[in-house]
């Protein structure tokens, strides 16, 4: 199965979850990595009312990441 995702795309919902995402994202980009999948995140922030975009803009740097803000 997994010789057959090779490119995905991840969608994780995000609502004030600014102390998190990093782990979060590193922990799959690890799973990910190690398996040789390509992916790209797309990571929805619903509202957040913390730091969270904040947080996703600077990992865009850093990771295959869209950001769907509402």
């Amino acid at each position: 199965l997994l010789m057959s995702l090779r490119n995905v795309f991840i969608v994780i919902p995000a609502y004030n979850e600014s102390e998190i995402l990093k782990k979060t994202l590193n922990g799959i980009d690890q799973i990910c990595r190690l398996y040789g999948i390509r992916y790209t995140f797309i990571v929805v922030n619903d509202g957040s009312t913390d730091n969270t975009l904040d947080t996703l803009n600077s990992l865009t740097r850093k990771y295959p990441l869209h950001i769907l803000s509402f």
